[in-house]
């Protein structure tokens, strides 16, 4: 099963071809995830997911222009779950929530995260999402239901991040810095924070909580006294 949240009812009126075709792209990345329980994606051969999934290697590279793809269906699925999650959510508040969330996540789905920063070490991610189509409605509702995810981001982790930090300095009143002469960068803070992101799960490898080291590592740049950056 996906590990994503449902946050509406599935509307009964889809278009049946789109929603075949939706159905299929997920049933293949369901597979696919399900194997990376257990081995990893380079171990793992199309023909292989082909055969989970119920559906031939010509049906698999039609949906699919190679398997790395199945990393940015991924990705993308993930990016709007995380902006319906946030969705009530800002600034600091918001950077805990999703750092939270994927450590969560990370508990229940073994393997999954550390093989899509495997993927994304590999591969240019923002170049390949240039060349790939977005997600289109019937995929998202199949997936979350009838939820409010129109002009969400399906881009990964910068465009989630890059808001919540803008957000977080602007509430804490930090447009500079602590000694008043050099100005706070959103962009900079949220790359940083992005290398904790991908990069703590790999350094930690199961040898203690995700999620504390997380919060530790969101401490460094907005403290819990006065929140400003450092």
């Amino acid at each position: 099963m996906l590990p994503f949240r449902r946050y509406g009812a599935i509307p009964d009126e889809l278009p049946l071809r789109e929603r075949k075709m939706a159905q299929a792209r997920l049933d293949v990345l369901d597979a696919f995830l399900e194997m990376l329980e257990k081995r990893p994606a380079i171990d793992i051969q199309v023909r292989e997911i082909c055969k989970k999934a119920r559906i031939s290697e010509p049906g698999f590279y039609n949906h699919f222009p190679e398997k790395d793809h199945l990393f940015l269906f991924f990705i993308q699925i993930w990016s709007v779950d995380m902006a319906l999650r946030l969705q009530k959510h800002r600034g600091v508040d918001a950077i805990r929530r999703l750092f939270r969330e994927t450590a969560s996540m990370n508990d229940t789905t073994g393997r999954l995260l550390l093989e899509v920063i495997a993927f994304q070490a590999r591969r240019s991610v923002p170049e390949l999402l240039s060349k790939w189509r977005p997600l289109n409605r019937v995929e998202k509702l199949l997936v979350f239901g009838d939820a409010p995810f129109d002009d969400l981001p399906d881009t990964g982790l910068g465009p989630l991040l890059q808001k919540a930090v803008s957000e977080a300095i602007h509430d804490s009143n930090q447009d500079n810095t602590a000694d008043g002469n050099l100005r706070a960068d959103a962009k900079t803070i949220a790359l940083s924070l992005s290398g904790l992101f991908f990069g703590l799960p790999v350094a930690m490898q199961g040898t203690g909580s995700l999620s504390k080291a997380y919060d530790r590592a969101i401490l460094t740049f907005f403290p819990l006294n006065d929140r400003r950056t450092i």
